[in-house]
């Protein structure tokens, strides 16, 4: 069975709904799934974040945008994954990313590009949302992966938690045939 890990930090309540739209998403397309909620400081642990990472086939990741870029427990969890990328545990996962911001241009694309921007170093397989389904024009169209404008009271639009739905199904298909892929012809390092 294909494994999706969703980790996201969620500072007003619109990251972890989206959270529970990607979760619900990935497991409609036969994933087992891992949510893990990261923690605000960094005097707890996060070592549930880098075990679901490890055991995943699959990632998707949700920040909210803080000034057009990932929030700081995000980026302190990507800090902390240099074991498992020295290990090679990173490379050939399908790796997908959702935002959300107070305002409709308040750095939704850019988070999503600065998020990717470790997903390139650890030899990931970004999965963008694209434009391959409706429900992503109606949310914004964003095709780096999920935005949602974040709402004082933590609602999501309905048409936001459609998409995340989509990019839960999306990852955990490409996460399927990458692990299906790797069956079939093992990577083989250089010699």
């Amino acid at each position: 069975m294909t494994r999706v890990a969703i980790i996201y930090y969620s500072s007003g309540g619109t990251v972890a709904r989206l959270a529970e739209a990607v979760s619900a998403g990935a497991a409609s397309a036969g994933a087992s799934v891992r949510s893990v909620e990261l923690p605000a400081t960094d005097l707890e642990p996060i070592d549930r974040a880098l075990a679901a990472l490890n055991w995943a086939d699959g990632l998707v990741i949700g920040t909210p945008a803080c000034f057009g870029n990932v929030a700081a427990p995000v980026k302190r969890f990507i800090d902390a994954t240099w074991t498992l990328w020295e290990q090679e545990k990173l490379a050939d996962k399908a790796v997908a990313g959702f935002t959300a911001a107070g305002s409709d241009h308040g750095g939704h694309e850019t988070t999503l590009l600065a998020l990717f921007q470790s997903v390139y170093h650890w030899g990931g397989v970004i999965v963008p949302a694209g434009y391959g389904d409706p429900v992503v024009r109606r949310v914004g169209g964003n095709p780096y992966g999920v935005s949602a404008k974040a709402h004082r009271d933590g609602s999501v639009d309905a048409p936001a938690l459609d998409a995340a739905r989509y990019l839960g199904r999306r990852v955990a298909r490409f996460a399927a045939l990458i692990r299906q892929a790797s069956v079939v012809a093992p990577s083989v390092s250089a010699s």
